[in-house]
């Protein structure tokens, strides 16, 4: 299992469905634990699946936040990659 663990908040995944299942179960056995199924967010960052199993993670519902709060909008932009693509499994 791969953890990610923040303040209060923890991600894991495997490639095994057996594992994570364990991990959740002794999670709930030893702490006040809310399984919020598959992620979606973590640490500012959007994380989704497509049909290939393959993860897409992106900050950039964030960054564009962050353009329009201090008034960047205006400036000249240019294409660049935003998403990050790994495969599990």
């Amino acid at each position: 299992i791969v953890l990610v663990v923040y303040v209060d908040d923890v991600f894991g995944t495997t490639n095994d469905p057996n594992l994570i299942n364990w991990f959740n179960l002794e999670m709930n056995n030893r702490f006040i634990y809310s399984n919020l199924g598959e992620i979606s967010k973590l640490l500012g960052t959007w994380v989704s699946r497509n049909e290939n199993g393959d993860i897409y993670v992106t900050a950039q519902p964030a960054i564009k936040r962050l353009i329009e709060q201090y008034g960047g909008i205006e400036n000249k932009s240019t294409i660049t990659p935003s998403l990050i693509a790994c495969s599990i499994g």
